[in-house]
């Protein structure tokens, strides 16, 4: 028979546990708007991609520390998307800096052929205009 000072004493370690946990996923007012920020740059961009609105999608285009090569948009208007699945995305401890895999399902106008590409994307968040930015090249329909 358990007396009742096991009881409380397991109850107390339980409670504890369920603290350490709930207080590991508190986060702050910035964080949280981050997040969110980071959440609707995302989503638009893929929205932007899925519809083919290169153009307007390029605008998330800034590299961190060097310029990136601005898309060929030309190019780009002879694909249409039919698929935009994040398959991964891995932040850095400081909530700044993001990677995410895509996969992203298209096809050539022309040929009608289903593609598959995997477009790794680096995002950042410039801390002075409070939004994100892609950092990587736009994805390359059409590459081997």
């Amino acid at each position: 028979m358990k007396t009742a000072h096991m009881i409380w004493a397991r109850a107390g370690w339980i409670l504890f546990v369920v603290l350490c946990v709930g207080c590991a996923s508190i986060v702050s007012p910035g964080e949280e708007k981050r997040g969110r920020a980071l959440f609707e740059a995302t989503d638009t961009y893929r929205k932007l991609i899925r519809w083919g609105q290169y153009e307007q999608a390029a605008q998330y285009l800034r590299g961190k520390d060097e310029e990136i090569a601005r898309p060929d948009l030309e190019r780009m208007q002879q694909y249409r998307v039919v698929g935009y699945h994040q398959a991964d995305q891995i932040a850095s401890a400081e909530g700044t800096e993001v990677r995410a895999i895509v996969m992203i399902e298209y096809y050539e106008i022309d040929s009608g052929v289903t593609k598959t590409l995997r477009d790794e994307q680096y995002w950042w968040y410039e801390e002075t205009e409070k939004r994100w930015f892609l950092g990587t090249p736009m994805p390359v329909f059409g590459r081997r």
